[in-house]
């Protein structure tokens, strides 16, 4: 018998569900395991049961949006240390500083096509990797469109 593989797993918050499947399908094929979360209430109640390796959530969720979300994570003890990625579809600079400013390691604008997400993501996950008994409070990034990086 194997060992078992223990794939990253990664929280896709996210109103649309087109969209969560979309990535999760993605996502799955590059060896993530996926949870998915409809509003923003689910995505805390299973955050801090059961913190994942990553969490993407969009801004505009019901119940918790995706800012609030993002301080509440980082006010959590089991989660304050989580990879956020932060996805918007609000391109305007005070919009992704205020991602920035809730906690989220990167914003990016959407739409978001599934490598772009997965990019950001591995990055994000191995500055976090590299920096981990440091402060979660580091520089944070912006994509500001598909494909450009915009470094804060």
């Amino acid at each position: 018998m194997s060992p078992a593989i223990n794939l990253p797993r990664v929280l896709i918050a996210d109103g649309d569900e087109d969209t969560r499947d979309l990535y999760e399908v993605f996502l799955v094929e590059r060896r993530y395991s996926v949870e998915q979360a409809a509003n923003g209430r689910e995505a805390l109640m299973q955050a801090t049961n059961n913190p994942p390796d990553i969490i993407v959530t969009e801004t505009l969720l019901r119940g918790i949006d995706g800012y609030c979300l993002c301080e509440l994570l980082r006010a959590d003890g089991g989660t304050r240390s989580v990879p956020i990625v932060v996805l918007t579809a609000d391109a305007r600079p005070a919009s992704l500083e205020r991602a920035r400013k809730s906690g989220a390691d990167v914003a990016i604008t959407k739409p978001c096509l599934p490598e772009v997400l997965l990019r950001e993501m591995e990055h994000v996950r191995q500055k976090c990797r590299a920096a981990r008994g440091g402060s979660v409070d580091g520089p944070r990034r912006a994509v500001t469109r598909p494909g450009e990086l915009e470094h804060r």
